[in-house]
């Protein structure tokens, strides 16, 4: 969600990722605009388990990535609720079925 919503110290990646939603829209217009029609589809899963997010919440509160990681397997993960997060495969399951043309997600 960080090109829609934007999060304290990730400026360069919020600008990023807005711009790759801002760019996407663009071209699907142009391409509209050459009698083309396609679907155009910017994915914001929100956060996704990377090494990133580990680091970040380690950052922001003062731990070790290990120690976010470890977290996830307790009731009371640091930074966010379980059931606010997205592992990368569920987000590649997700492009996989749109790209299969089931947008009913």
């Amino acid at each position: 969600m960080a090109g829609k919503e934007t999060s304290p110290r990730l400026l360069p990646y919020n600008a990023a990722k807005s711009g790759v939603i801002s760019f996407t829209e663009a071209l699907a217009k142009e391409i509209s605009e050459k009698g083309l029609s396609i679907k155009a589809f910017s994915i914001c899963p929100g956060s996704v388990l990377t090494n990133m997010h580990y680091n970040m919440t380690a950052q922001e509160y003062g731990v070790k990535p290990a120690d976010v990681k470890k977290s996830l397997e307790t009731d009371f993960p640091i930074g966010m609720p379980k059931e606010s997060l997205i592992m990368p495969w569920e987000v590649a399951e997700k492009v996989i079925r749109l790209l299969e043309g089931d947008i009913s997600l």
